[in-house]
């Protein structure tokens, strides 16, 4: 994570993460934050961990992802993880 702002004409919401070509300056790839896609856990008790995405969720005025990993379904604050293909 570099920290930084961009600005951009494409369409990108909170919690979508970006790939960006830092020698170019210029967005690559956008993935979205949602049902179906993947997800790597970076903070909290199940950092390291990477899921696929069932379902988000609003609870106590924050968005929880439920994510499938291996065997388990884990529940997971959506600020504590990035998008991955």
């Amino acid at each position: 994570m570099q920290g930084r702002n961009i600005l951009t004409k494409e369409k990108v919401n909170t919690g979508d993460s970006i790939i960006f070509d830092l020698k170019n300056n210029k967005v690559v790839k956008i993935i979205p934050l949602e049902k179906g896609k993947n997800a790597f856990i970076f903070e909290g008790k199940h950092t390291g961990k990477s899921g696929k995405i069932n379902e988000i969720v609003k609870r106590g005025g924050k968005d929880i992802a439920k994510i499938s990993v291996d065997d388990e379904k884990i529940n997971v604050w959506v600020k504590s993880i990035i998008m991955i293909e």
